[in-house]
């Protein structure tokens, strides 16, 4: 298995990025890029939760994070 970590894994998202913006005809700054990852990175960590300790889940049953 292929593991990429910190700055790496990010300049990896970028160029992904990049690469999508460009081919759909949107630019987008560096600056611009960086500030959605921060917030998407920001946004997917606060919606973790510890289900083990913070809700009681029936096995059948589907939880939501939103």
């Amino acid at each position: 298995d292929l593991e990429i970590h910190g700055d790496d894994k990010k300049a990896l998202a970028v160029k992904y990025i990049t690469e999508l913006l460009n081919q759909n005809g949107i630019s987008l700054s560096d600056k611009q890029i960086d500030a959605l990852i921060e917030a998407a990175v920001h946004t997917m960590n606060d919606s973790i939760i510890d289900v083990t300790t913070d809700v009681d889940v029936d096995e059948t049953e589907t939880v939501k994070i939103e």
